[in-house]
């Protein structure tokens, strides 16, 4: 989105959300040690075209994980287990690249960061995507159209009925000399909307003033993240907060 000279980019909720959810995680401790964003959805797609940046993506998979105080190429290694809730429950977590979050160490200090989100089901994640990066590596772009139908095909056939999103924050850390682990957990059952919501939150901070500065910004930079939440809830998203003294 782009008025006068000021632009904002990266906006949605991956990216746009991730870096807003760990400013926010800030808030409740005085030494923040660990924070992960994950995210899983189940969604329905009816369009080939809407899925061919994903396929074209696919063979270009790579992802960094912040560990021990610095940056590391991620591996099979760093999957993770992640409780989603009552939706979705604990579900294996791959790491993702998200540009918005390189900042955040140095700005809190934290020694363990990264973005992760769950496959779609076993056949696109075992069957399926192999199949496509083959493809792939042998001529880039080769069957693009085909592998997208066959992808709408695998989720609409191999998926949960029940359709959803399921976006969290789990951080750990030190307040007032005791250890205490936040979890932040955002949830919707369309995905669409979980995308767009977080930006209208976002123009409406814009639109008061409130975050208009001249040059470009990354959503998830710019925002206030006590009013992104609170907007967000406003609009539908359901926001839980769950905190726990160790």
């Amino acid at each position: 989105m782009q008025l006068k000279n000021d632009i904002i980019t990266q906006a949605g909720f991956h990216p746009g959300l991730p870096a807003a959810y760990i400013r926010k995680g800030a808030e409740y401790f005085d030494r923040y040690d660990k924070t992960i964003i994950a995210f899983t959805m189940n969604v329905k797609i009816e369009r080939p075209e809407s899925v061919y940046e994903l396929v074209d993506l696919i063979p270009e998979y790579k992802a960094d994980v912040f560990k021990d105080g610095k940056w590391k190429v991620a591996t099979y290694k760093d999957t993770i287990k992640i409780d989603f809730g009552r939706r979705f429950g604990v579900r294996s977590c791959m790491p993702m690249d998200m540009i918005e979050i390189r900042a955040m160490p140095e700005l809190f200090g934290f020694r363990e960061t990264g973005v992760y989100t769950t496959g779609f089901n076993w056949f696109v994640d075992y069957v399926l995507f192999p199949l496509m990066m083959l493809s792939q590596m042998v001529k880039k772009g080769a069957l693009r159209h085909f592998w997208a139908k066959s992808l709408i095909w695998g989720l609409k056939t191999f998926s949960d009925a029940e359709e959803g999103i399921v976006f969290l924050l789990q951080a750990d850390g030190e307040k007032d000399g005791r250890q205490k682990t936040v979890k932040i957990l955002s949830e919707h059952d369309n995905a669409y909307d979980f995308t767009i919501i977080p930006v209208i939150a976002c123009l409406k901070q814009y639109f008061d003033g409130s975050i208009r500065k001249p040059g470009l910004w990354m959503m998830g930079h710019v925002v206030n993240p006590e009013r992104l939440l609170v907007d967000m809830e406003k609009m539908g998203i359901k926001i839980q907060t769950q905190i726990t003294n160790r």
